[in-house]
């Protein structure tokens, strides 16, 4: 019997720097970053996405067997219907519903597809643990369910306040040529911010592997965290650590900054602390109200590090 798939799953919300947590969880030996594995079928019909790597996603040593595999699992309009149904069944709705206590349905639709979309991500990273950034808890409460998954769950949280101006930020999405990464409204990501978050604490406290972990501590304290994620993740593979670097870092939509070169630098954001308009700023704090405080986040405008 082949053993289940170790998944490391970073739950949050978009621009939470989740691109970032996970490319350290890589180069430190935990696994291979995958990027947002629930996001493949619609990479996979787009059919011009590009892998951190640097090359495109069927041309990817790592994506390429994978996606050959599933067009023998699946046909077109089974991986179609998989684009849409898993963005619209895991959504902010569901999201929410998770946050509240009310039973999470186990999308028995799913079980077949993603399954073998897993383990052929398992034979692709030859059995290291999966590092999945989706961010979703709806889609992280559907794996924590699979019997053939084992599963970690990472929840990685930040500043509502940052994340809010990253979403208002014009960035090019690096992907595909030309194209640029989604815009939002304040009040729309401070309630995407407060549900998502929310949802990824209540199924921490439902059972199961959970750690949080601070964006800010993971900067300015990165060694203690890394510790602290040692002795929480499974123990990584000796021979990943000497792996060529592009072996483990394959990441699949999220952030542009997946696709600069190795080894990033941790650092401190402070631009949103003085370029984030009044408005913009009273309306996550006030919309973030209480779980941002549960977090350490205070009402006040920080003062920018010089």
């Amino acid at each position: 019997m082949s053993r289940p798939v170790q998944v490391i799953y970073v739950a949050g919300v978009a621009r939470c720097g989740s691109t970032f947590f996970s490319d350290l969880l890589a180069s430190k030996g935990f696994g291979v970053a995958a990027g947002e594995v629930m996001s493949f079928f619609h990479a996979l019909r787009a059919g011009n996405r590009r892998c951190s790597c640097g090359v495109s996603m069927e041309s990817c040593p790592f994506w390429g067997p994978v996606a050959a595999r599933m067009a023998e699992v699946l046909n077109d309009r089974e991986i179609a219907a998989l684009e849409v149904g898993l963005t619209s069944r895991f959504d902010v709705k569901h999201g929410l519903a998770i946050s509240v206590g009310l039973e999470r349905p186990r999308a028995p639709e799913f079980e077949r597809p993603i399954r073998a979309l897993y383990r052929a991500l398992q034979e692709a990273s030859s059995g290291r643990p999966i590092i999945d950034s989706s961010k979703r808890p709806g889609f992280a409460a559907f794996l924590q369910s699979q019997t053939k998954i084992d599963f970690w769950l990472v929840h990685l949280v930040r500043d509502p306040r940052a994340v809010v101006y990253s979403k208002k930020r014009i960035l090019p999405s690096l992907a595909v040529p030309g194209e640029m990464m989604p815009r939002r409204d304040a009040l729309v990501t401070s309630l995407k911010w407060y549900t998502g978050n929310l949802a990824a604490g209540r199924l921490g406290r439902s059972g199961g592997r959970y750690l949080r972990v601070r964006y800010e501590s993971l900067v300015s304290d990165t060694s203690r965290v890394v510790d602290e994620l040692r002795a929480f993740l499974p123990a990584s593979d000796s021979a990943l650590v000497v792996c060529r670097e592009s072996d483990h870092h394959h990441q699949i939509e999220g952030n542009p900054s997946r696709f600069q070169s190795r080894p990033q630098t941790l650092r401190v954001d402070a631009e949103w602390k003085t370029a984030l308009s009044s408005r913009d700023w009273a309306i996550a704090t006030l919309v973030t109200t209480p779980l941002r405080a549960r977090y350490g986040y205070g009402m006040r405008r920080p003062k920018a590090e010089a």
